[in-house]
């Protein structure tokens, strides 16, 4: 086999392979602060549901910034934002971003600006 397809066969299995290992993963050894209050105003359609504000990590700056709530217009085929959140294992926290959803599991999320409450109903509390 001659050098130049062994290397073309390294690049494209780098290249092919590179984005399964992506991920990012940060420890942060402290919990966000409490969600703020948000006045959640009409919405300007039906067809949007309200995407509620979260705290996101800065690195740079090693402190938590506030990202406010907005509406925002489902995919087609997907009805429920299941809200970006923390979860603590161990000595740290992992954040686990937002993500649409058809079926939303145990993390009920929002429909038309309605929190389904999973947390509420289950006597914990959510971060």
């Amino acid at each position: 086999m001659s050098t130049f397809i062994k290397i073309a066969t390294v690049c494209l299995l780098t290249a092919v392979a590179s984005p399964l290992f992506a991920q990012v993963h940060l420890e942060v050894n402290f919990a966000p602060p409490a969600p703020r209050h948000e006045i959640v105003v009409t919405a300007p359609s039906a067809d949007v549901v309200w995407m509620p504000g979260y705290y996101q990590y800065n690195a740079l700056n090693a402190r938590y910034v506030w990202v406010p709530g907005h509406y925002a217009t489902p995919p087609a085929g997907q009805t429920t934002w299941v809200r970006p959140r923390y979860v603590k294992h161990g000595n740290h926290y992992d954040f686990v971003a937002g993500q649409w959803t058809a079926n939303p599991g145990k993390h009920k999320g929002w429909t038309n600006g309605k929190h389904k409450g999973w947390y509420k109903a289950h006597g914990k509390k959510e971060r």
